[in-house]
């Protein structure tokens, strides 16, 4: 939340009439990141619990939709591995 206050901060102060693109493209950008990063830390947390097993309405949507919920698993935790300690998330998630 503090690097959301000090990008508040910084747009307060600037003159966006006269401010280079790059830095008004960099400030959208770290308050974007910022936002994303705050959001995913909370349905990541309130995620946890339960039992780990995806069922009814979601196994099967899973298992028509990407092969099986074990082949799902599979692939979803090596992509998670790949990010490595590296900047990124892995979710799963539902666009009508």
């Amino acid at each position: 939340m503090a690097l959301l206050s000090t990008i508040r901060w910084c747009k307060a102060d600037l003159d966006f009439a006269k401010a280079p693109n790059f830095v008004v493209n960099g400030l959208k950008r770290e308050a974007l990141i910022a936002t994303n990063s705050m959001i995913l830390h909370e349905v990541y947390f309130d995620s946890l619990g339960g039992g780990g097993t995806p069922g009814g309405a979601l196994a099967q949507a899973i298992a028509r939709d990407l092969g099986s919920v074990d082949r799902w698993r599979t692939e979803f935790t090596a992509i998670g591995k790949a990010e490595a300690g590296g900047s990124g998330w892995v979710i799963l998630s539902y666009s009508p």
